[in-house]
């Protein structure tokens, strides 16, 4: 009966939240499986083995994919608790690869909807020539080199290299 506890403690542990997130889904899935796997290596009563093997392949065909979920993926990596931590290397791969084509989009449009050129800075006297003259045409030439692909490649490990959030907080706040 102890071992019917670990469904109702991961139900309480999603249900408990102040906001309840898909991101910890995956978190909640892969400790359930890791713990019936640890219980399984044990010694029990036949029926009680029967019992944790029944539970155990309900909660894997309920929960064993979740982890391919799109969405449930980018939500637990953008969650700045668990970020890719939870994710295998060939998963974690893939999802940082997804995020980084997300953010790029996001930039792109960003980059439309703001739009991208800039006017050239003013001569400071109007039409009295300066020595900055070649310097401000030139200047109104530059366009950086970066693409938005670039940048977000930037922008994703810096965001993984910040500190994890304690799982006790709340990430949104």
């Amino acid at each position: 009966m102890r071992h019917l506890l670990l469904q109702k403690n991961a139900k309480k542990t999603l249900s408990t939240e102040k906001y309840v997130t898909s991101s910890s889904v995956i978190i909640v899935a892969k400790g359930l499986e890791n713990v019936y796997k640890e219980l399984l290596k044990r010694d029990f009563h036949v029926q009680t083995r029967s019992v944790l093997v029944k539970i155990n392949e309900g909660t894997a065909a309920r929960l064993g994919n979740v982890d391919k979920s799109n969405t449930i993926s980018i939500a637990s990596f953008l969650d700045p608790r668990f970020k890719d931590i939870i994710f295998n290397p060939s998963a974690k791969q893939s999802v940082n690869r997804m995020l980084i084509n997300m953010v790029a989009d996001a930039i792109n449009s960003n980059e439309r909807n703001v739009g991208t050129s800039s006017s050239p800075a003013e001569k400071p006297l109007g039409d009295v020539l300066t020595a900055c003259d070649h310097f401000y045409a030139e200047e109104s030439k530059f366009k950086p080199c970066r693409t938005s692909e670039s940048k977000a490649i930037i922008e994703v490990p810096r965001y993984l290299h910040d500190n994890l959030l304690p799982t006790n907080e709340v990430p949104m706040q």
